[in-house]
């Protein structure tokens, strides 16, 4: 398995409006679950027949992306339906993962 990213962490610096809307996000439970858990979760609640689903999981924050990027096991379906860039981004992030081709 690969590495799993921790949790970013909060050094509590505000900025600018975006980077006092991470800093609240990142204190949200969710954000402080061991990113184990989160896999857990995730692998549970993608359907793995939608890649669209799967971009809607990774689109939540650049910690749950990382962690979707880790598990292989999620980009394992190609479609000859795909096209060339999603095949691209599969062959990449399901790594040396057996694909089911349909």
């Amino acid at each position: 398995m690969e590495h799993i990213p921790n949790p970013p962490a909060d050094d509590g610096i505000l900025a600018t409006s975006s980077e006092g809307v991470h800093s609240h996000n990142q204190s949200l439970p969710i954000h402080r679950l061991p990113p184990e858990l989160l896999q857990i979760i995730i692998g549970e609640a993608y359907n793995q027949e939608l890649y669209r689903d799967l971009f809607k999981i990774r689109s939540v924050c650049k910690y749950w992306m990382e962690i979707v990027d880790s598990m292989h096991e999620l980009w394992t379906r190609v479609s000859l339906k795909h096209n060339a860039d999603l095949l691209s981004m599969i062959l990449e992030k399901s790594s040396t993962q057996p694909l089911f081709v349909s």
